[in-house]
Formats: structure tokens, sequence, C-alpha cells
């Protein structure tokens, strides 16, 4: 049953299983929550699916790093940071508003 759909959709021959874990990967990829995939794939636990597909993706991994030190990083060692790495702009975060070169009243 399987080669025949896939002659009539034009599709090269594939294992069913490697057509189920691609449309599971791409889910997955796409942002779809894992426990909906875990349902859609009838795993009988989450850590089913997060074992078989969660080293998969090392950028999303990477972001998720990120984004948690952007939250634990404090707002002044950002601006620092980021002068260190871009240099100063006009677009740097000053420590305080009357560090701003002179704005808000101070000389």
């Amino acid at each position: 049953m399987w080669q025949p759909l896939l002659a009539k959709a034009g599709l090269p021959y594939r294992k069913y299983h490697a057509t189920r874990h691609t449309y599971a990967t791409w889910m997955l990829d796409a942002g779809a929550d894992i426990r909906w995939v875990q349902q859609q794939m009838g795993h009988a636990t989450l850590g089913q699916t997060a074992d078989t597909y969660s080293h998969l993706d090392a950028a999303r991994h990477q972001t998720d790093v990120e984004a948690l030190n952007r939250y634990l990083t404090p707002p002044k060692a950002r601006a620092s940071k980021w002068a260190l790495i871009h240099g100063p702009s006009e677009w740097s975060v000053p420590a305080t508003p009357l560090e701003s070169s002179g704005k808000f009243g101070c000389a």
C-alpha cells in the first residue's frame, strides 16, 4: 500500500518509518509543541519523543541558551558587552538616563 501511494504522489521510494521520522523532525523544527508531536507520533511518554528528536536541533539549543543569558545578564553588562563587540554608538544603552551625554539636565 505504501509504495503505490508514493508512486501516485510522484515521490521516490522511502521507507514509511523514515517518512514518519522526517515528519516529526520537521514539526519540531518548525516550533511545534513537543507534547503535540508526542500525541501525533503515538509515543507513550514525552521522554520517548524528547529522547528520539531533541538531539536534532543544535541551533534551537543555542538560541535557548542565548535567551537565558539575556534574561540573566543585567542591562548594564549587556550594554558593556555590546560596546566591546560593536564599539560605541549612539544606540549604546546608558547605565542611567543621567549618563546619556548631558541629556536630562546633566552637564
